[in-house]
């Protein structure tokens, strides 16, 4: 399952399945994969950003990620030439 919704200073994303699931702890730690670090490390870089992933063998895996709504910080268009 994936759902995106617009709150109201945040993006908030879920993502769920019901596969074999597995134990979060040691997996981050000492991953040899480069999906899930990959994914905490930048959003580690957005302040107010969090990401947080619940598994569990044999039931399945959630992760629940919010990025916070911020201005533009440059709001030219395409076809501005300035």
């Amino acid at each position: 399952m994936l759902s995106v919704q617009s709150a109201e200073d945040a993006i908030e994303i879920r993502i769920a399945d019901n596969g074999i699931g597995f134990d979060p702890t040691p997996n981050l730690k000492q991953s040899n994969g480069i999906g899930i670090p990959n994914v905490r490390n930048r959003i580690d870089f957005l302040p107010g950003a969090t990401f947080n992933l619940n598994s569990e063998p044999g039931v399945g895996t959630h992760v629940h990620i919010r990025l916070p709504k911020r201005e533009r910080m440059n709001p030219g268009h395409a076809h501005d030439l300035n």
